[in-house]
């Protein structure tokens, strides 16, 4: 939909009445299309059916190409990849469509403990980042996409690294500031399934999502 959350300013977008026609189509989609039950499934269940040949589709991220291509399940060697369809009339003018949290990420702090998470981090990121690329399909840096040791660990890279790297190129803008969790990645996740479930009325969150997020950034001293 070409959202942004917020801007430099830490003005949101999010009561663009756009959002609320983005909720309402994924609305129709999950109650005409999906199983009667993928309302309560949790973060990887989707996955899992697809799988297990339950399901003809499904929204993929990277470490979940792991469970799509499991060669215990029904659909290995037989997936296709491609890029989020475009949302016509996107804000963004954007030719493909994006996830619109994002992902998360890693910010450290002035805590006791914080030299050794760094070192941690360093050990896993760094030193064995081809280990860990290997492990996870976690391609986090661009050298990765053509690390030969890598690519020859799945045979499905062949097909899915295209249509992933194309989806990189557009990812969100998700900005770098301690209050992202509290602002973003947990009130859209809350925003999305109140109204899917029917808890909250799609302005109604909308709402609430605005109001949170001007209220943290009032708290911390982002806006006045």
């Amino acid at each position: 939909m070409g959202l942004d959350g917020f801007d430099d300013n830490y003005q949101t977008d999010l009561d663009n009445p756009i959002l609320l026609e983005g909720v309402d189509y994924w609305q129709r989609l999950v109650e005409d299309t999906f199983p009667p039950a993928a309302a309560t499934w949790n973060f990887l269940e989707h996955l899992e059916y697809f799988r297990n040949g339950r399901l003809a589709s499904a929204e993929l991220w990277p470490e979940g190409v792991m469970t799509a291509e499991d060669p215990a399940g029904r659909a290995v060697g037989n997936v296709g990849y491609a890029t989020f369809p475009r949302w016509e009339g996107n804000l963004a003018d954007l030719p493909i469509g994006r996830s619109f949290l994002g992902g998360g990420g890693i910010l450290m702090f002035d805590t006791p403990r914080s030299e050794e998470a760094f070192k941690f981090l360093q050990w896993v990121y760094e030193e064995n980042a081809i280990e860990f690329t290997k492990r996870t399909a976690m391609f986090a840096r661009n050298d990765q996409f053509e690390n030969e040791e890598i690519l020859a660990s799945a045979d499905f890279y062949e097909t899915f690294l295209p249509a992933f790297g194309e989806q990189m190129a557009y990812g969100f803008p998700r900005q770098d500031i301690a209050e992202w969790g509290a602002v973003m990645y947990t009130p859209v996740g809350e925003f999305a399934a109140d109204v899917i479930s029917g808890v909250m009325t799609p302005e109604a969150a909308q709402q609430r999502l605005v109001n949170n997020m001007n209220t943290v950034f009032r708290e911390e001293g982002y806006i006045d």
